[in-house]
């Protein structure tokens, strides 16, 4: 099993077969230490993407995108992308990888590759089945997104605004120190070893700090 550590790009096994080895590369993440603190009002959005979270749809720049989606069209959504050597990186059939999107030097979201075919893929040529991003990434990069019941990162929101949009959810964690309070509202279903379906809302001081929407079927 492998990931993205410290900036370094991983990949994953995604079904019960004979693992291979995949090469890797380094990666040097540009963080933005100084960046400006947004909040955003909770209320209705103008690209609305409804409240059924099983659509796996999310609102990017006021286009429309359901997951799972082709790279080419994520892109031209979000006007982000891989660093340019990974785009080129081959992903072994039925592998998943993990990979950062930078609008020029801005990290502006996270997302899921998968290869599902039956022969080795570039990267972007395979199917994006999560998409993630945080407030920071949203500041940093400006890259607009909504995610079902057209929640933003950065938005004001409290757990009962939540519940009442979405229903209840799956699991609620919780974790309260000093001045630091958070807690992370998480919608799943049909998860199997080869399934992943869940939508992931983490609330910190009472804005949203990171939405997560994944979809990966076989």
């Amino acid at each position: 099993l492998l990931g993205i550590v410290s900036g370094v790009i991983l990949v994953f096994k995604a079904i019960n077969t004979k693992q291979q080895k995949q090469p890797t590369i380094s990666i040097k993440i540009k963080t933005t230490t100084n960046a400006t603190k947004t909040t955003e009002k909770a209320s209705k959005s103008d690209n609305n993407v409804g409240s059924n979270w099983k659509d796996y749809t999310v609102s990017i720049n006021g286009k429309n995108i359901t997951l799972p989606c082709s790279y080419s069209d994520l892109t031209s959504a979000t006007g982000a992308k891989m660093k340019e050597v990974q785009e080129g990186n081959s992903l072994e059939s039925n592998y998943y990888s993990l990979a950062n999107l930078y609008k020029g030097d801005k990290f502006a979201l996270s997302i899921e590759l998968l290869n599902d075919t039956s022969a080795p893929l570039k990267q972007k040529d395979a199917k994006v089945t999560r998409i993630s991003q945080t407030k920071y990434n949203k500041t940093s990069a400006d890259v607009d997104m909504v995610f079902p019941g057209n929640f933003k990162p950065g938005m004001a929101v409290d757990g009962e605004t939540i519940k009442k949009v979405l229903g209840e959810p799956t699991n609620v964690r919780n974790y309260d120190a000093d001045n630091y309070k958070s807690e992370t509202y998480l919608y799943n279903a049909d998860s199997t070893y080869t399934t992943i379906n869940y939508y992931k809302i983490e609330v910190v001081n009472g804005e949203i700090n990171e939405l997560t929407l994944d979809h990966r079927n076989y």
